[in-house]
């Protein structure tokens, strides 16, 4: 559970990984807040979104992303896919589709090159209007991610987001 830590939100497309001068938004937060934030964001999901979580290991990825779904309307209960890398959730978004959209919740801490990545299929997933992608640990193929990946990072009170 998080208790204290620092977000930072940024766009890939013009970015690199720590560079501050891209950053959209800074907040320090808890856990209330990363749910005040994840209402916000939720709000504005249309489809195609990709999320790049970075941080060490219990700084807020996995609660961040539980929120997310929930505030989207996931049903299932949501956990980090460590040992599956991957898992799909249906949701309905009621404002935009009378189809069902896709959460797809991605933990890379395991994988040791982008083509474990690749063999699960996400390429075709990413950026697809019906999908919201949510990456933890995207740091490690950031590179790879898709131009239009939004990068949270979750760093502990002493600023660091080492693992």
């Amino acid at each position: 559970m998080v208790n204290k830590a620092t977000i930072y939100i940024v766009n890939t497309e013009s970015a690199e990984l720590g560079s501050k001068k891209n950053f959209m938004k800074t907040l320090q937060t808890d856990i209330t807040k990363v749910e005040k934030l994840t209402e916000q964001i939720s709000k504005k999901i249309r489809g195609g979104e990709v999320f790049g979580l970075v941080g060490n290991l219990g700084s807020g990825k996995t609660t961040f992303t539980q929120s997310l779904a929930k505030k989207l309307g996931v049903k299932q209960h949501v956990t980090s896919p460590t040992f599956t890398l991957m898992q799909q959730y249906q949701f309905l978004n009621k404002q935009l589709h009378k189809l069902p959209l896709y959460f797809y919740h991605l933990d890379l801490y395991r994988t040791q090159s982008f083509q474990e990545v690749t063999a699960l299929g996400v390429t075709q997933i990413w950026e697809h209007p019906q999908t919201v992608t949510i990456i933890e640990w995207a740091d490690k193929f950031q590179k790879n991610l898709p131009a239009n990946t939004t990068l949270i990072i979750f760093k502990d009170n002493d600023g660091t987001n080492k693992d």
